[in-house]
């Protein structure tokens, strides 16, 4: 039996703990992809792929009043830095969840960093203007769910949590690395993969003072084989012409962030200071 690779989104990750109830077991954590991940591991080998937005940079919530300190830096600069901020701040905020702690901690590339657009107030009273353009976090996601699952080799089973997630990323996360997948079957030795999409029952904050267990449920699931998944991508990528998966994606203009997959490029937040009364 090969690995299972569950890959999730997060927005701003101060989420509650709760209990989650997935496949038959009933989890504690603070977000859905852990629970599901723990779920999972007693069965066999499991892996976590977790997108961080690139715009918690100097966010209130992991930052607190932090002085803005201006300069440039390459992106993979700029993704350490954020990286290990939140999975700090994590680290402090999540203790009462033992198996959030656990997955937390590994030492791997768990947690990359997704370059994202918002506009918000950040800490020290720096309004920051993230400007990259919605499909870059689509490309992004689509380049690494893709180099994952490469890295990984012997995947039997990818899990896709469309629980968290800020407005559009669970949709581009979704979009783009089921385009990965269809990519991997085609292009590896694999014959045959499935494909599920979870989600969590919601959740709001009224709820705290009540002992609830959401629901982790299969929205759907695919078996995939090679020439299913090829007109998966084909269609995906709007392409009318066959050719080579490589030149389809290299149409679609992905290919063009590998520069800033590698740290290449040069990325500079966009950020001013405001008065007491910034809204």
């Amino acid at each position: 039996m090969g690995t299972t690779l569950i890959i999730g989104c997060w927005g701003d990750p101060r989420y509650d703990a709760v209990k989650y109830e997935y496949g038959g077991h009933v989890i504690r954590s603070h977000t859905s992809i852990f629970a599901v991940a723990q779920s999972l591991a007693p069965n066999g080998d499991v892996k976590v792929l977790v997108l961080i937005p690139s715009t918690l940079y100097l966010h209130p919530s992991m930052y607190g009043d932090e002085e803005f300190t201006p300069g440039e830096l390459s992106y993979a600069e700029f993704a350490d830095k954020i990286r290990e901020r939140v999975l700090n701040h994590l680290r402090n905020a999540w203790v009462d969840t033992e198996f959030d702690s656990k997955w937390l901690n590994k030492d791997d590339d768990t947690f990359v960093v997704a370059p994202a657009t918002m506009k918000y107030r950040g800490s020290g009273n720096v309004y920051v203007d993230m400007q990259a353009p919605i499909n870059l976090y689509g490309a992004y996601t689509y380049m690494t769910v893709l180099r994952k699952l490469r890295e990984l080799g012997d995947i039997s089973e990818v899990i896709m949590d469309i629980t968290h997630g800020l407005n559009y990323m669970p949709t581009m996360m979704l979009r783009y690395a089921s385009l990965a997948v269809y990519t991997y079957v085609i292009t590896s030795s694999t014959e045959k993969l499935t494909v599920k999409i979870v989600d969590s029952e919601p959740y709001t904050p009224q709820l705290r003072d009540y002992d609830i267990t959401l629901g982790i449920r299969d929205v759907s699931a695919e078996n995939l084989g090679k020439a299913y998944s090829l007109c998966k991508a084909l269609s995906m990528l709007s392409i009318n012409t066959v050719g080579t998966l490589n030149e389809a994606v290299r149409k679609s203009g992905l290919v063009a962030l590998d520069a800033l997959h590698n740290g290449t490029h040069t990325t500079t937040a966009t950020t001013h200071k405001r008065g007491t009364g910034l809204a």
